[in-house]
């Protein structure tokens, strides 16, 4: 295989000892992770028709640069630093976009919440990804007012772990 191709990333599933080659492991973090800190994590791996959870631990997952806060769930790719003795986080696939439907009408208010929520792209904000009826709170930073049940676009802030609405009652998405 040359340099360029390539590699399934792999981690040591028999003895829970950490690979030693340079592959990147795709994760999803299992606790929370704060800005610079470590969260749990467990590796994913490809079933041969889906990627699933897989069943040892990755200990934890550590955000040396200080980039990222991000929920449980999260998914994200990192890989082993024999300096640190630590899986280090490569990249994380944070939050994207999100659409819902407002709980009540919006009469410019800070904050509301959306239901009916659907992924356009990232990591689901819910606790239960099934969920028709779990909230989400968005900011409507520029005070905003719609009917009840208005269709509602919004997109995840890294910076502030926040939810901030980008578009209401559009007939179309961007």
């Amino acid at each position: 295989m040359s340099e360029w191709e390539y590699q399934q990333p792999r981690v040591s599933y028999g003895d829970d000892q950490p690979d030693s080659s340079s592959r990147l492991i795709r994760f999803e973090l299992t606790a929370a992770l704060t800005r610079g800190g470590s969260a749990a994590a467990k590796p994913l791996r490809w079933n041969g028709s889906e990627v699933e959870l897989g069943s040892i631990s990755l200990g934890s997952v550590y955000d040396v640069l200080a980039n990222y806060k991000a929920p449980s769930g999260t998914q994200g790719w990192c890989k082993w630093s024999g300096d640190s003795k630590h899986y280090e986080i490569v990249k994380l696939a944070m939050f994207g976009r999100i659409k819902g439907s407002s709980v009540g009408a919006v009469a410019g208010a800070a904050t509301f919440t959306i239901d009916g929520i659907s992924v356009l792209c990232g990591v689901d904000p819910r606790t239960d990804p099934t969920s028709s009826s779990e909230t989400v709170t968005v900011q409507n930073d520029l005070g905003e007012h719609s009917d009840d049940d208005a269709a509602t676009w919004a997109e995840y802030d890294e910076e502030t772990g926040l939810w901030h609405v980008y578009k209401f009652n559009s007939i179309c998405p961007p």
